[in-house]
Order: structure tokens, then C-alpha cells, then sequence
């Protein structure tokens, strides 16, 4: 599945897409006749603020990997943390005959779906 890094660079990618197609356009409006001078400031600033916005968006885009790297090892750690808890647990319900039968019978929603074939 798609990670929500991956689906935010996508959108970012499809904005950008979009700035740059509405830029042509104000480029060909721009061209020639009066104020040319004023429409190429502006497009000078544009595509500054569009490269500063690209700069910023990588930057968001490292962090958000070293961000997943962290989350990796911390999660890493408690289950490695949680192993011989489980394994108790493993081991004491082994000990009780027919543990998972009691539960099913007992739990509200769970024991209305038993069959006798299944008990």
C-alpha cells in the first residue's frame, strides 16, 4: 500500500504540475506589448519562490524519511521488548484445556455464532 509520505509527494508533484502549466500560460500573456518588464519581474519571482518552495519541500521530504527510520527502530525495540511477554502468555494459555473455546462461548457477540460442530 501507499505510505502517506508517498501520497504527499504525489499531491505536491500534481500542485506543481499545475503552477507550472498556469506560469506558461502567464508567460505567453506576458509576451510583448506593454508592461513586459513588470510580467518578466514577475516571473522572475515566481520561479524563485518556486525553487525555494522545491528547496523546502525535499527538506520536508528528508525528514519525513529519517522520521520513518526512527519510528522503525523505536517499534523494532518494543517488540523485541514484548517477545518473552508473549511467550508467557503463549505458555499459560497452552496450559489451560480449551482456552479458546471458553472465550468464544463467553464473549457476547462471539458465542450467538457457535455451532455445536464447532464446540
Amino acid at each position: 500500500s501507499e505510505t502517506s509520505s508517498t501520497r504527499k509527494r504525489k499531491h505536491r508533484d500534481a500542485a506543481w504540475e499545475k503552477l507550472d502549466d498556469n506560469n506558461d500560460e502567464k508567460r505567453k500573456i506576458g509576451k510583448g506589448g506593454s508592461g513586459s518588464n513588470k510580467n518578466q519581474e514577475m516571473e522572475e519571482e515566481s520561479e524563485a519562490a518556486m525553487s525555494a518552495l522545491a528547496s523546502i519541500s525535499n527538506e520536508i521530504d528528508n525528514l519525513n524519511a529519517e522520521a520513518s527510520e526512527e519510528i522503525s527502530k523505536i517499534e523494532a525495540k518494543y517488540e523485541a521488548m514484548s517477545l518473552p511477554l508473549l511467550t508467557k502468555q503463549a505458555r499459560l494459555v497452552g496450559r489451560i484445556p480449551l482456552f479458546w473455546k471458553r472465550i468464544f462461548q463467553k464473549h457476547e457477540l462471539l458465542s450467538t455464532n457457535l455451532e455445536e460442530i464447532d464446540e
